[in-house]
């Protein structure tokens, strides 16, 4: 497998990585199962007294049970540290400062709803001491006049049923081996990584409502963009198209237009919104690949998570059109629950059952505008006229010129120049 995690990977987490851990394995696993998200609870913060619960899990109908969620109820507890017979009794029952010692919030809960109750654990451990550890929570339980037997399951995730459970969903696989940076990685990035590029974390992103996104119709094939578009689409709307498409398996997006129009910083945004829970899933189910960087190694993943059917989406970019029919037909092979975005200067890819091909026009003045100002605020008002007549349209050249002028370096003077610059750098 590509991005394998050794224990040692798991074992060096500290409390906040392991519970982000555990939110994109959970995360991941309602979607591979189908479970609808709002059966999925993981606070964001951990410093909170939790009860002994830093996850849940609870759904109707569907599937009793998953590999890893033992039954449609679960809680969850995360640990960052060994765990002995005498620590995980501590965990689970409290000791009062006035009356008998109770059991944690999380544990009641379980032992009420018939559930289960899962300690993930980043040590590893041999079967005999998960075995000591699972009856020493029963022993707490009963010690408080509660029967275990209301559980449905008692299980200690250690370091290396987390190694399984993290193995069967790549771009979680991804992530966990990014952190510490000690493997290649071959030139994939997760979502979180490809928001480091410098052309994206230094430049402030401007969404404004003005439509300069489209949809080229299948049915004008051979004609110009300019020619076939129909109705242009802002930012926003474009987006939720773009995610609507890709929120089924096996689905091909292609997203193309002319250098320095926003391809790459359009299709990451996409992923970068946050108001909903299925916004994070989106965003943790994301590999992405320059393929000037991957090579030949892009095909090789693609058919891997194919075969595996793991929902990914896999983003490819400065991809040509033959590469993209390539990956097109591993993402739909039978089992396939790939999504696939691929970006790239022009294309003569159409619109399909499965495929959906959004082009980008230039920016507006008002978008130029707002860029200027986000980069360069202290820019005067006909400085920053002047870059927009001289961008053309084109954010990029917009985001250098508001760069040279606003570091104190030598104007630039023509468009020529900001083309020069654009293109040889």
């Amino acid at each position: 497998m590509f991005f394998e995690p050794d224990i040692k990977q798991i074992e060096l987490l500290n409390s906040h990585q392991l519970v982000e851990l555990l939110r994109r394995l959970i995360l991941a696993e309602c979607r591979l199962v189908d479970i609808p998200l709002r059966a999925a609870s993981i606070p964001v913060q951990i410093t909170v007294a939790d009860g002994g619960e830093d996850a849940r899990v609870n759904w109707e109908g569907g599937l009793k049970s998953t590999n890893f969620f033992p039954t449609r109820f679960c809680v969850f507890q995360s640990k960052a540290q060994n765990l002995t017979e005498t620590s995980i009794t501590s965990e689970v029952v409290k000791k009062s400062q006035k009356g008998p010692a109770k059991l944690n919030t999380a544990m009641s809960l379980a032992l009420r709803k018939h559930g289960s109750y899962v300690v993930f654990c980043s040590k590893g451990f041999g079967e005999q001491k998960i075995d000591k550890l699972r009856k020493a929570i029963e022993t707490a339980i009963r010690r408080v006049k509660r029967n275990p037997k209301h559980l449905k399951a008692i299980e200690i995730y250690d370091a290396n049923r987390i190694a399984t459970w993290v193995n069967l969903h790549p771009p979680v696989a991804l992530w966990l081996t990014s952190l510490k940076r000690e493997r290649s990685l071959a030139g994939f990035q997760s979502h979180e990584a490809w928001g480091r590029d410098n052309e994206i974390a230094n430049t402030p992103w401007v969404a404004d409502d003005t439509p300069r996104f489209f949809s080229k119709n299948s049915a004008n094939v051979g004609t110009e963009p300019h020619q076939a578009k129909t109705k242009a689409w802002s930012f926003n709307q474009a987006a939720d198209i773009a995610l609507a498409h890709l929120s089924n398996d096996q689905a091909v997006l292609r997203i193309a237009g002319p250098s320095g129009f926003g391809k790459t910083r359009f299709a990451f945004e996409l992923f970068n919104r946050h108001g909903a829970l299925s916004d994070e899933l989106d965003r943790t189910a994301v590999i992405y690949a320059d393929l000037q960087i991957v090579g030949d190694e892009v095909s090789k993943l693609a058919l891997e998570i194919a075969d595996a059917g793991s929902p990914t989406t896999l983003v490819v970019d400065e991809c040509p059109d033959d590469l993209h029919t390539k990956l097109a037909g591993i993402a739909q092979r039978t089992g396939s629950r790939l999504r696939l975005l691929t970006i790239d200067v022009e294309t003569k890819i159409q619109d399909s059952q499965n495929s959906l091909v959004i082009w980008l026009e230039p920016a507006s003045d008002k978008t130029i505008g707002l860029m200027v100002k986000a980069v360069a605020p202290k820019l005067s008002d006909s400085d920053s006229r002047y870059i927009q007549e001289l961008s053309k349209g084109f954010p990029k050249m917009a985001v250098l010129a508001a760069r040279q002028h606003g570091s104190g370096r030598r104007a630039i003077s023509s468009a020529e120049e900001v083309v020069t610059r654009v293109v040889w750098g």
